[in-house]
């Protein structure tokens, strides 16, 4: 990634991993998070494998989130800023139709300010622990697999002693990938097949690595498609009349279910509109096969990611499960707008500009007054914790508390708990016996 020698660029990435750093540090432990939050090492891997064998085949993701919850906070804030980075520059190189080509600043920007845009229920993949384990950590892992085998020749040509010593963190690497997250891993699979392809076209040479990897994806995508919890899981949350179903009946209504969720999000319906004159404009005007044909696979793959939540029994409704879909969507817009054209004055030049100009005034606004909306949620939430904790002292720990509504609700995805999970009348319902985990109180309920 030669574009790390832009001096704008690298100062623009120590903004980003400072602000996401900040942004993670003040936001407290949420929902699942609460559950994790006192764990040790060894328990931590032992749920994780207790919970392949009994709730769902997440393992890595699953395994990282409760690091990030129980482990030291600055610590893990600071990983998830460079994870944040990891993500946005990874994006940057993907979206390039050479190996090594420059990458503009002004691109860079545009790359940035889109992910803190468009990205889906950003408190939820981005700051809420367990969101970001799942999420924005295996998709990095996904992206950063996809760039060794499209952006490197580790793979190609004769194997050489030295690739030994990156032999074992590779076929790891690998192995998280695929082990990830059912859609986002699938659509990966899509991306690799596609690159052997066109390789095998050109008759290009490659080491036993390349098969390696794909034999050690394969492998985790498999340990995470045929996890025993997936199906209990499903089980428990749908009961057993929904396999009772015909298989199409419950991938047609799963199928409206996702076209729905993604045609109500503004969001998603302004980033396909904006493929689609990328697409109209590249055909017309800046044609180049090969970027063209990467931008094309990246759509593809990024909404066979979204749209294979059709067969899946649950997640239609969540946000947060279309991260990855929105990722891959995010690198296929960019791969279609060449980089000259944000300063060329001709017709389709401006409208890039005018595109980037929007972006730029509008994210703006809509990342501060989120991340403002962010602040004011996680105060409430903090002295929500303070108040049960004291008011757990005064009581030696032994009757349930009522606590009051919570003084400030989200308004925004950018807050940890949007749309806001309030607490119930009942000491077991969900969310209210997560804090007898997190603050070892007896258990509470939401005052009347």
């Amino acid at each position: 990634m030669n574009f790390f020698k832009n001096k704008k660029i690298l100062s623009t990435q120590l903004i980003l991993f400072l602000f996401i750093w900040f942004w993670t540090f003040i936001t407290p432990l949420s929902m699942d998070d609460l559950q994790s939050s006192h764990l040790t090492s060894i328990q931590i891997l032992r749920f994780s494998k207790e919970e392949w064998f009994n709730w769902n085949g997440r393992f890595f993701g699953q395994t990282i989130f409760r690091f990030m919850a129980s482990g030291n906070r600055l610590f893990w804030s600071m990983a998830n800023g460079l994870v944040f980075v990891a993500l946005i520059t990874l994006i940057a190189s993907l979206s390039t139709k050479q190996k090594f080509e420059h990458i503009h600043f002004t691109r860079f920007i545009a790359i940035s300010m889109a992910c803190l845009v468009f990205i889906p229920n950003f408190g939820e993949t981005i700051l809420w622990r367990a969101g970001s384990g799942n999420y924005l950590w295996m998709t990095v892992a996904n992206l950063f697999l996809i760039w060794i085998y499209v952006k490197t020749d580790f793979l190609m040509g004769n194997f050489k002693r030295s690739y030994l010593i990156p032999l074992l963190p590779f076929m790891l690497l690998a192995l998280i990938a695929g082990w990830s997250n059912e859609n986002t891993a699938g659509g990966t699979l899509i991306i690799l097949i596609a690159h052997s392809f066109l390789l095998l076209k050109n008759r290009v040479k490659i080491n036993f690595i390349y098969i390696l990897g794909l034999v050690f994806f394969i492998l985790g995508y498999l340990a995470l498609l045929l996890a025993p919890g997936n199906k209990i899981r499903a089980l428990k949350s749908l009961g057993a009349a929904y396999f009772k179903k015909p298989f199409f009946t419950r991938f047609s209504d799963n199928f409206i279910a996702v076209t729905k969720t993604v045609f109500s999000s503004n969001m998603d319906k302004l980033l396909l509109v904006s493929i689609v004159i990328a697409i109209v404009l590249s055909l017309n005007f800046w044609l180049n096969k090969t970027a063209f044909i990467n931008g094309l696979t990246w759509s593809f793959s990024g909404m066979a990611i979204i749209y294979a939540l059709s067969f899946a029994p649950l997640g239609q409704n969540e946000a947060r499960a279309y991260f990855g879909g929105i990722i891959y969507l995010l690198i296929s817009l960019f791969s279609l707008i060449p980089s000259k054209k944000l300063f060329n004055k001709s017709f389709d030049g401006i409208i890039i500009q005018l595109g980037f100009t929007f972006l730029l005034f509008f994210g703006l606004i809509i990342v501060s007054t989120g991340f403002l909306d962010s602040y004011q949620s996680s105060l409430a939430i903090k002295n929500r914790y303070s108040f049960v904790s004291t008011e757990g002292q005064k009581t030696n720990y032994n009757k349930i508390i009522k606590v009051p509504a919570l003084a400030y609700i989200p308004q925004t995805p950018y807050s940890v708990d949007y749309p806001f999970n309030e607490l119930k009348a009942d000491p077991n319902a969900y969310p209210n016996f997560l804090y007898h985990d997190y603050l070892r109180v007896k258990g509470v309920v939401l005052e009347k």
